[in-house]
């Protein structure tokens, strides 16, 4: 059975894996090897980065860095959308005040960027007391971020954004690529954008005839045409997959936001509620890993505890290595 303490350090480590190499793809110099499967989503990543960030002093500079060099790529509105998303906490949860610096540092667009105050600010803003892990000293690296490559697969995102602009429509065809088809609400909620913007353009998409429109009850689905042109356009590979990698940080982020916690990172019982708590979230990328859920009907209190936390630890090695998935 596995303790608190092993886990907590066991998934921080599997979690700053997991960002290191999204973030060496991004063009940072790294010794972890970049990310070859997932499809990165920039937003998401950032958020996620300043909520490990306590744990791996570097991986803040290296945001401070990198959005310093490549602020033309991030999409401020998306991004403060998903800032409101990962501002949602469980209830007697501290907060991520300190994820609001990427946000305030970009708000405005027209002054020049200080990465340095990006670093300051964050420490400034961490409660000391609710965080016992905490890592108090930060060394400002720099020369660490290269140019980014947007034909490397896992930038498609990026590459989408060269074609498209900085607008939903990057995100929109993203979507559409990796699924059947969705509504305006369905990809709006998924993609964290306005539902009218969305509508907006996919009914532009329908009139260029890139997507094709059917009814289904009160709602017109979207799917994309000729989607075999587009996979080879893009030069989107079999092995590359897609995720919502908002709604995964957030699952994994509101863990360690827990296990940061003095209330919360030594009672077992606490942490076993939470995991009943955010399990739902989990089932799909649970299929997708071709994992099963522990049944949390099926232990009592605490004892929910380890066979989830074991659980988790699987995931992340799958996530960290999409080989591993059970066909």
């Amino acid at each position: 059975m596995i303790s608190l303490p092993e886990f907590r350090n066991e998934l921080i480590d599997r979690m700053k894996e997991l960002h290191w190499k999204q973030w060496s793809s991004l063009g940072v110099a790294s010794h972890v090897h970049p990310e070859l499967y997932w499809i990165i989503d920039l937003e998401p990543l950032l958020i996620s980065s300043m909520i490990i960030g306590p744990y791996d002093s570097r991986l803040v500079d290296i945001c401070a860095q990198w959005i310093a060099s490549n602020k033309e790529w991030i999409n401020v509105h998306r991004l403060k959308r998903v800032t409101r998303f990962f501002q949602k906490t469980q209830q007697g949860l501290p907060s991520v005040e300190h994820v609001d610096i990427v946000l305030d540092n970009l708000k405005l667009s027209k002054k020049k960027f200080h990465p340095e105050m990006l670093v300051s600010n964050y420490m400034a803003h961490m409660d000391m007391n609710k965080i016992p892990h905490i890592k108090k000293t930060y060394e400002y690296d720099r020369g660490i971020v290269s140019s980014i490559r947007p034909q490397n697969p896992p930038l498609l995102q990026l590459k989408l954004r060269s074609l498209f602009g900085i607008n939903a429509s990057a995100e929109v065809l993203m979507y559409l690529l990796f699924n059947d088809s969705g509504n305006s609400n369905q990809i709006a909620r998924e993609i964290f954008y306005d539902q009218k913007g969305i509508y907006r353009i996919l009914e532009k998409l329908a009139e260029g005839k890139f997507v094709e429109k059917a009814s289904k009850g009160r709602s017109t689905n979207y799917s994309l045409r000729n989607k075999d042109m587009w996979i080879e356009l893009l030069g989107i590979s079999n092995r590359l997959k897609y995720i919502s990698w908002t709604k995964t940080f957030y699952i994994f982020g509101t863990i360690i936001i827990a296990l940061m916690s003095r209330q919360w990172s030594n009672d077992k019982y606490l942490i076993s509620s939470l995991f009943r708590d955010i399990s739902e979230g989990l089932k799909e990328l649970s299929k997708y890993a071709n994992m099963e859920l522990p049944d949390q009907y099926v232990y009592s209190g605490e004892e929910y505890f380890s066979p989830f936390a074991e659980y988790i630890l699987d995931l992340l090695d799958v996530m960290l290595d999409p080989s591993k998935i059970n066909v």
